[in-house]
């Protein structure tokens, strides 16, 4: 038990005076005991499950039993950008999803996510990997490697065809928007990452924090050309990223040298 307390959620909640149930804590033990019931010699889980799995390891070796081998893999943080993917969260790839949905998805996630999704999700070698990276502090465009991650992801469960075609369809769409204009008043963001709605407040986009909510509420705001709808998003802005508000009004964001 005192080692079941000292987990950190358990923990901090006791030091907050937060209520704790007795079926949290036996969720723990139920898992750790499937480890001996199956006579596991190898489980594979999420590192937000590490806690649940080494219990097993614990309760086999006092059930005498050789303790299992405990393969983690890191989390795949959602398209939103939060800490996980999850269908609950309604932040996720579904591995049924069309090619060009999936496609699609790959393409609006965040640019700091890249490597992250390249790693995790695209089945690419590490030295394609790091290839990538030293790509990025070159100053390569994001977009250009995320069509990259897109291919290889839609390949993994489609198959190559479906991932050129894939490709093919979001570009078709992408050229059909409107046309940006080449001169457009320009800002510089002195935070990076910094809130949607403080960049539009400071591009003159908006006369108002609230104002600006409800323009992205709306649906009215993106970002180099994707839909900004989080009214509390906090975003990495790359150097020249184009603003747009409503259907006319434009902005080319810099970032402080």
């Amino acid at each position: 038990m005192a080692q079941m307390l000292s987990h950190e959620t358990f923990a901090k909640r006791l030091e907050e005076g937060l209520p704790l149930a007795m079926h949290e804590l036996m969720y723990p033990m139920l898992m750790a005991y499937d480890s001996v019931a199956v006579q596991s010699d190898v489980e594979l889980g999420g590192m937000e499950q590490r806690f649940n799995i080494l219990q097993g390891r614990d309760l086999q070796r006092a059930m005498g039993q050789r303790p299992q081998i405990a393969v983690l893999s890191p989390m795949l943080r959602g398209l939103d950008g939060g800490p996980k993917m999850g269908k609950s969260l309604n932040n996720y790839i579904g591995v049924n999803d069309s090619p060009a949905d999936m496609f699609g998805k790959i393409m609006s996630i965040r640019d700091d996510l890249l490597i992250d999704y390249l790693t995790l999700a695209a089945g690419v070698s590490q030295d394609a990997v790091r290839a990538a990276e030293a790509r990025l502090r070159r100053g390569t465009n994001p977009m250009e490697i995320k069509r990259e991650l897109g291919r290889a992801v839609v390949q993994r469960y489609h198959g190559a065809q479906a991932a050129i075609a894939a490709e093919e369809e979001f570009l078709g769409v992408f050229s059909r928007r409107d046309q940006v204009p080449e001169d457009m008043p320009e800002f510089t963001l002195d935070e990076n990452p910094v809130r949607i709605v403080d960049i539009l407040v400071k591009t003159e986009s908006a006369p108002s924090m609230s104002e600006a909510r409800r323009l992205i509420q709306q649906g009215g705001v993106t970002l180099d050309g994707y839909r900004v709808s989080d009214v509390n998003a906090e975003i990495f802005v790359k150097d020249g990223a184009i603003l747009k508000v409503g259907k006319r009004r434009y902005a080319r964001l810099r970032l402080q040298a």
